[in-house]
């Protein structure tokens, strides 16, 4: 069995905050804490940076936020669930305070890949995963295998 670095993910949406290390398939240790409700993607990256700096420090950093996530950027679909300003840079806010550039998806996205890779999907070519929460997401997961080959005679 290959051992993978260690990677800290964190998941936040408008409830909570979760951080946890992990490496293969283990969780080594877990925090977590309430979202903070002051309305600024300051305040959430300071949070994120204070739970962090409770467990052992790693470079590979993974984040799912609720939301839409477009190169790195967060926009709440719904402001109240998530007080944060619309296209905050919170790749680039965690990089700053953290000292490593973190990997932002959504979180729907996020679940749904994690159901495939060691879940109930991992028997599967294809599968679709719906989350209801604070939220309602969803995800696709579609595998397709491409064979080239060439016939010679």
């Amino acid at each position: 069995m290959t051992r993978t670095p260690a990677v800290l993910g964190l998941d936040f949406g408008g409830t909570k905050i979760a951080a946890a290390l992990v490496a293969d398939d283990r969780i080594l240790a877990r925090e977590q804490m309430e979202t903070p409700r002051t309305g600024g993607g300051a305040d959430i990256v300071e949070a994120i940076a204070r739970l962090a700096s409770r467990l052992p420090t790693t470079r590979r950093i993974g984040v799912a936020a609720t939301g839409i996530v477009r190169d790195g950027a967060l926009t709440a679909l719904n402001p109240t669930t998530l007080p944060i300003e619309n296209n905050f840079p919170l790749a680039e806010a965690l990089a700053s305070r953290l000292g490593a550039s973190p990997l932002v998806i959504n979180d729907a996205q996020a679940a749904g890949w994690g159901e495939y890779r060691f879940g109930a999907g991992r028997d599967f070519r294809a599968m679709a995963f719906i989350t209801v929460s604070t939220g309602i997401g969803g995800a696709f997961v579609l595998v397709t295998i491409v064979a080239l080959f060439t016939i010679s005679g």
